[in-house]
């Protein structure tokens, strides 16, 4: 397999939705914390296992870097939640919960763009395309606007595309992902792709 936190990153993201949903259908309450606490682990265990691809370092750092911010930030609200805490409260929603929630996203989207150009190949490096092409579409559309000042509805759920198809990048294994990459570094002259994976790894 080539990252198993990936999946399990990917899987508990992608399951924070559905979860929230059924607390909220039995309970009538309580599905924002659920978000925050599942989403906020599954981004910090995505955020450890960047490194299990062959990206250039600078690249998974920045993508590490943003899904733990982002990670932090919602599990910090839903601790907020919970304690009910004015002060914690005004920190994880009006400090890190406007700008800094809403740009962090986007970041993380520039590393699927970069996983998608530099270490995906085969069937699922085209539902990549397919996907991170709707998200980028939506993305720019939202930011667009923001400018011009008119209102778009959010679409929350945007987020969780990119880690449905990481669900199966992740699923690869790597001498399959490694003899792809090979394939195109020798068509154009690059690297060895096994020494720039292990520089890559932490």
């Amino acid at each position: 397999m080539r990252s198993v936190r990936a999946l399990i990153g990917s899987a508990i993201i992608v399951l924070s939705y559905p979860a929230a949903l059924c607390v909220q259908l039995l309970s009538g309450r309580g599905a924002e914390t659920v978000i925050h606490f599942v989403a906020g682990a599954g981004f910090i265990v995505f955020a450890t296992s960047v490194f299990d691809f062959a990206l250039p370092r600078w690249v998974n750092v920045v993508g590490a870097a943003a899904a733990s911010a982002f990670g932090a930030i919602f599990v910090l609200q839903g601790i907020s939640d919970v304690t009910q805490l004015g002060d914690l409260g005004y920190v994880a929603f009006d400090v890190l919960g406007h700008h800094v929630e809403r740009l962090l996203p986007d970041v993380i989207y520039l590393w699927f763009v970069a996983l998608l150009l530099l270490a995906s190949q085969g069937r699922w490096r085209v539902a990549g395309a397919a996907i991170m092409l709707i998200v980028i579409g939506l993305e720019l559309t939202t930011w667009a606007s923001l400018l011009l000042g008119f209102q778009m509805p959010n679409v929350k759920v945007i987020i969780l595309l990119p880690f449905v198809w990481l669900l199966l990048e992740s699923r690869k294994s790597t001498e399959q992902t490694m003899a792809g990459v090979g394939e195109r570094g020798q068509v154009g002259g690059g690297t060895d792709p096994q020494s720039s994976r292990f520089r890559g790894l932490v």
